[in-house]
């Protein structure tokens, strides 16, 4: 009792760390943080392609009934996704930050490379939505103490967890548009990071080769999953491992949307399914 406790005051430490929303589920915000007002502008006039890749990965996703805010500030990298909850500590909203140097100085492929980055991004909240208050406090307290040692033994927790979330990006069909996001990824990761970064996600050829055996994106799910020692991921890679063809190549998942991805009864799960490997 006096462990489940303590996660329930971490869970509550890391409600304040995320905050709450105040937008009502199943609604779509933009805030935009400019450094002057033609600035604001030109981030304005590309919103409706940012709309567009939201609402695509909502969809696939099956994230009606959450809200999305979405930040468009500078940033080191493209994006980033952090969820927020409710007063029991239920996952409501997902906060979405773009970096806003994607919009002002757009590539060739902007709405590609949105998609892309909003596949991914995404499919975080997707994870988020289905994970416990415990899971929630104790990824949170994972990601706090890898980003004050990123050189330290949370390294390999952190690159399964990204490319588990890269993985789901795939099943769900949204491959070729993560293709070019990794492109965009590169150029930024190689201007304001160090190469070693880029291990942390899949690299194109990856993603080029478990879109085509399904069978090795199957491994690929099963290892990630595993590795990141949430248990509510483990049960979601189980679910997309089953749902894969054998031995034919892969286009998209076909998700049952019998079972929506926000879960409101799903019991609080022991402990030692959200412990790190």
């Amino acid at each position: 009792m006096l462990r489940f406790l303590a996660i329930l005051l971490l869970a509550c430490a890391w409600a304040s760390v995320w905050g709450c929303t105040s937008h009502s589920r199943g609604s779509t915000v933009f805030l935009i943080k400019a450094a002057d007002r033609d600035e604001e502008i030109a981030i304005r006039r590309k919103l409706p392609a940012v709309q567009g890749a939201v609402q695509e990965a909502i969809i696939a996703y099956g994230l009606e009934r959450i809200a999305i805010e979405v930040i468009v500030r500078e940033m080191g990298g493209l994006g980033q996704t952090t969820p927020t909850v409710d007063g029991l500590l239920r996952v409501d909203s997902a906060r979405v930050v773009i970096n806003k140097r994607l919009l002002l100085d757009p590539p060739d492929d902007l709405d590609d490379v949105l998609l892309g980055l909003m596949a991914h991004e995404l499919a975080h909240a997707l994870h988020y939505s289905r994970m416990t208050a415990p899971e929630l406090a104790n990824v949170g307290e994972l990601y706090r103490r890898f980003m004050n040692s990123p050189e330290g033994s949370l390294q390999p927790w952190a690159r399964a967890y990204e490319q588990f979330t890269d993985l789901t990006a795939i099943v769900y069909g949204f491959g070729d548009p993560l293709i070019r996001q990794k492109r965009a990824s590169a150029e930024n990761l190689a201007r304001n990071h160090p190469k070693k970064v880029w291990d942390f996600y899949l690299r194109e050829d990856d993603i080029h080769t478990l879109m085509g055996d399904p069978d090795a994106l199957r491994e690929a799910l099963d290892r990630s999953a595993r590795a990141t020692g949430v248990g509510s991921l483990r049960r979601l890679g189980d679910r997309m491992m089953a749902s894969l063809p054998r031995g034919t190549p892969h286009d998209a998942l076909a998700i049952s949307e019998e079972e929506p991805a926000f879960i409101d009864d799903e019991p609080i799960g022991p402990w030692e399914d959200t412990e790190s490997p």
